[in-house]
């Protein structure tokens, strides 16, 4: 049996549904989404002379 990623998303998502707090979930996703962000734009590279 294999199982494909799209499958872990469908359960994890239906386990906080379930059992945890949308709006906590919800507020944890947007900030770890923001840290991403900010992670992949911010400038910090040295600029040529």
């Amino acid at each position: 049996m294999r199982i494909s990623i799209g499958q872990i998303i469908v359960l994890i998502l239906l386990l906080f549904l379930l059992f945890g707090d949308f709006q906590d979930m919800k507020k944890k996703l947007s900030a770890l989404l923001k840290q991403v962000n900010s992670f992949f734009y911010h400038k910090n590279r040295k600029k040529g002379t």
